[in-house]
């Protein structure tokens, strides 16, 4: 995907290996945004062309920023996830 990045995907499952974010289920809401379950956030996230590498956590109310560089591997991937107005947010490894 040109703004989503590279994953495999195998025919009739929508569960696809995503290059950055590994096992994800796979919902497309739109042409251009997607849910995706991911297991290790504990749920349903957001995505869209306009908004990813950000992520709306739908169980949280929150947002994340997946830290899609070099500091990411495959068994660890790191997010940032904004809090309220109260509280400007913290990383987290996942």
């Amino acid at each position: 995907s040109d703004w989503f990045g590279s994953y495999w995907h195998q025919v009739d499952t929508q569960w696809v290996y995503h290059r950055s974010l590994g096992w994800i289920f796979l919902v497309p809401y739109a042409e251009d945004s997607i849910w995706m379950w991911i297991d290790y956030l504990g749920g349903w996230q957001w995505t869209a062309k306009d908004a990813y590498p950000f992520m709306y956590d739908y169980g949280t109310s929150t947002w994340l920023w997946f830290n899609a560089t070099n500091a990411s591997t495959s068994e660890i991937r790191l997010f940032f996830r904004y809090n309220s107005d109260q509280s400007p947010g913290a990383w987290e490894a996942k």
